[in-house]
């Protein structure tokens, strides 16, 4: 994801597939006199180029630094809302966080998290400061204490299924030494 981690100026991404699944969604184009292989039909060529640019500025080294940053800052998030009395949940080697969803709808508004029923995630990255969580975290606490918590939908909800044992992901184990080049 270009624009989320390397900090492009626009979405964009890559995608690797395999020839076979890449010729399910190939098209003949006539106008063209070839194939299209996008899924979406299109190609932007200037995002192509500010994700080309951002590989070359950051550099193997400075790609692995964000990495770094952004699961330890993430398990800093984990860390801090669990303290607090959260239920949040970590995947290992990931820096997504997943948090019972807040029941202020302009707390959710202005952090920008990403909600789907009865949760909410905080995708962790590079611009993501241990000084942002902490305001995070006081204002999730003070949305707490004003509006509650929020209860699980159903038995079987994103939420009653993020505080059982089954969703995992507790810590953040470093496979090998991954800070080293």
């Amino acid at each position: 994801s270009g624009h989320k981690m390397l900090g492009c100026p626009m979405p964009c991404g890559v995608t690797i597939a395999r020839k076979e699944h890449v010729k399910k969604v190939e098209q003949r184009i006539d106008y063209l006199n070839s194939v299209d292989t996008t899924i979406m039909g299109s190609r932007n060529g200037q995002a192509a180029l500010y994700l080309w640019y951002s590989l070359r500025k950051k550099g193997l080294s400075g790609i692995k630094r964000d990495v770094v940053h952004c699961m330890e800052t993430a398990q800093y998030l984990r860390n801090k809302l669990t303290d607090a009395g959260f239920t949040a949940r970590l995947n290992d080697l990931s820096c997504t966080v997943v948090l019972e969803r807040p029941m202020d709808d302009a707390l959710i508004k202005r952090w920008q998290l990403a909600c789907e029923e009865d949760i909410a995630h905080v995708v962790v990255m590079p611009n993501v400061t241990k000084e942002k969580i902490d305001k995070f975290i006081e204002e999730l606490i003070e949305c707490r204490e004003e509006h509650g918590r929020m209860k699980a939908k159903r038995d079987d909800s994103p939420l009653s299924k993020l505080g059982s044992n089954a969703w995992g992901g507790n810590v953040v184990a470093p496979v090998g030494d991954f800070k080293s080049s």
